[in-house]
C-alpha cells in the first residue's frame, strides 16, 4: 500500500493548470493520502472562494483515495465553517498510521512551534490576510525586502527545525516516526526517525511517500 503524504500547498482561488495536474498525478498513483496541513491558504483567500475554484477537481480524486486530512496554520478548522469533510473522509491534529513494521505519527507542527497568527491581536484572520498580503507583495516585488524576510524566515524555520526535533525525541513511543510540515524545509533523518516535508507548491515540489515502511523524500 503507497502513501502519499503532502503538505503546505497554500492554495488559493488562484489557479494553476500545471500544477493541478502534477498534484492530480501523485494523488492517482498513490492508495492512501495524508494532506499535512496548509492545503489551502485561508490568509491569502477564504475557504468559499477556494473551495468553488478548479482546485475542486482534487476533491473526488482525495476521496477516493480516502484522504485524511490534518489542519495546518493557515487552513485552521474554524476557517472551513462546518465544512470539513469536502475532499477527506478523516480530519484531526494528527494521525497515525502502520506502514510495514512502522509506526507514523503525522502532525502539521503549528501547535508544536506555534506561529504569529497564535498571538492575541493576531487572532482576527481579516487582520493577519491584511498583512500576510503586504508581506507577499513585499517579498515578491521588492528585492531588498526578500533578500531581508528570506533570511529572517530561514532562521525562523531553523529554530521550529529544532523544537520539531527535541519534540520528537522526548515524545517517540517505540520507535515511532515522526512526519512534520510547516518549517517549508524538507529534511529526512531516518536514524532519528524523523522527517519534514517541504512545501508542494510550484516552484518547489516537496512530498513524501511510504510504501510498507519504506519512507521516500522526494525534494524537487
Amino acid at each position: 500500500m503507497k502513501t502519499l503524504i503532502f503538505s503546505d500547498s497554500h492554495l488559493t482561488h488562484r489557479f494553476d493548470q500545471e500544477l493541478f495536474d502534477y498534484i492530480s498525478n501523485l494523488i492517482k498513483d498513490a492508495d492512501q493520502v495524508i494532506i499535512n496541513g496548509d492545503f489551502w491558504d485561508g490568509y491569502l483567500t477564504t475557504y468559499r472562494r477556494f473551495i468553488k475554484s478548479p482546485w475542486s477537481q482534487l476533491f473526488p480524486l482525495l476521496k477516493a483515495k480516502n484522504a485524511v486530512y490534518i489542519f495546518g496554520n493557515h487552513d485552521k478548522k474554524k476557517f472551513m465553517h462546518g465544512k470539513h469533510d469536502l475532499f477527506s473522509v478523516e480530519q484531526s491534529e494528527d494521525y497515525e498510521f502502520k506502514s510495514g513494521s512502522r509506526d507514523f505519527y503525522v502532525t502539521h507542527g503549528h501547535l508544536i512551534s506555534p506561529t504569529y497568527d497564535n498571538i492575541l491581536f493576531f487572532r482576527n484572520p481579516m487582520f493577519v490576510r491584511f498583512l500576510y498580503k503586504i508581506f507577499i507583495f513585499l517579498t515578491n516585488k521588492i528585492v531588498v525586502f526578500a533578500k531581508l524576510f528570506n533570511i529572517f524566515d530561514y532562521k525562523i524555520n531553523l529554530k521550529k527545525l529544532a523544537i520539531f526535533k527535541d519534540f520528537s525525541d522526548k515524545d517517540k513511543k517505540d520507535g515511532q516516526y515522526f512526519i512534520f510540515g510547516h518549517c517549508h524545509m524538507p529534511v529526512i533523518n531516518i536514524s532519528e526517525n524523523f522527517i519534514i516535508l517541504g512545501p508542494l507548491q510550484k516552484k518547489q515540489r516537496s512530498y513524501c511517500l511510504i510504501e510498507d515502511g519504506y519512507i521516500d523524500l522526494i525534494r524537487k
